[in-house]
């Protein structure tokens, strides 16, 4: 009799035990979150490397000319602002993009090919639902809108997340007066026509249209299609066609207000590499 009541009571803790069990909410891990907005150029999707070595624990160290990325077993080599990269077992190969480092202010921040890395890391990465999972951990990659100017190829692309909302052809600084590289901010907005006058800081003339300011005096905007050449030659803007211009302007945030200032809530990032 004893033994019967002891498995009876035995059952009811278990049964009790599992129906706790099965009441309590299971708590998923928040999702990791990028530093910096990862983009996707030519169906590849860039992101900050400093993220991955913070949170996938991959080792990075240095062998100039090349950086030395380092996963469990496995290591993988990538030369900054280059599409080359070497493997493990010494053989060179190409990126399906080029890795690009670009500041703000003291801090750079590495751009690189995820899939490629990973791949050559064994490092687990998926896309399901339109969520991003790498090593198994979902990752947030944001909805915000952000412009970004790959000086190298002349082409301005504008994101929505890290979906291509549109592009353009743009016409850069020549060697002389380069355009300015880093993470900046759609700062102001100058509807239609405006020619900017030379200053002791900015020694030169221009003429431009339906301008988006990202750095001092250095803006995308439109101009006439003869200023429109095949090679770098601006002052340090980014030229554009005036139809292109129309888009990109209509499509970043903000209406300007006194001194054509974009208001700080409604300025977008702009990366220039």
């Amino acid at each position: 009799m004893k033994l019967l009541s002891l498995v009876f009571f035995a059952c009811l803790c278990l049964s009790g035990l599992a129906q706790k069990t099965m009441e309590t909410p299971i708590v998923a891990t928040p999702p990791l979150q990028f530093t910096y907005q990862p983009i996707v150029l030519d169906n590849t999707m860039l992101v900050p490397l400093e993220d991955l070595v913070k949170n996938i624990s991959i080792l990075k160290t240095y062998e100039k000319p090349w950086i030395k990325l380092s996963f469990k077993d496995q290591a993988f080599l990538i030369k900054p602002n280059s599409i080359v990269a070497q493997r493990q077992d010494g053989e060179t190969i190409d990126l399906p993009y080029r890795t690009f480092t670009i500041s703000q202010g003291k801090y750079e921040v590495t751009f690189v090919p995820l899939r490629a890395v990973a791949q050559h890391l064994l490092i687990p990465v998926e896309v399901v639902d339109n969520n991003l999972f790498i090593n198994n951990q979902i990752w947030e990659t944001g909805t915000q809108k952000l412009i970004a100017a790959d000086l190298e190829k002349q082409r301005v692309c504008a994101f929505e997340g890290t979906k291509l909302a549109m592009s353009f052809r743009i016409c850069s600084g020549k060697p002389s007066t380069p355009t300015p590289t880093g993470i900046f901010e759609a700062y102001k907005k100058w509807p239609g026509w405006h020619s900017w006058k030379a200053t002791e800081a900015v020694p030169y003339d221009g003429k431009m249209y339906n301008a988006i300011y990202f750095h001092g005096g250095a803006a995308f905007h439109g101009v006439e299609s003869g200023n429109m050449r095949k090679r770098p030659s601006s002052h340090g803007c980014c030229r554009m066609f005036t139809t292109d211009s129309d888009l990109l302007y209509a499509w970043t945030p903000g209406k300007p207000e006194k001194d054509h200032l974009v208001p700080k809530k409604d300025r977008i990032t702009v990366y220039v590499f």
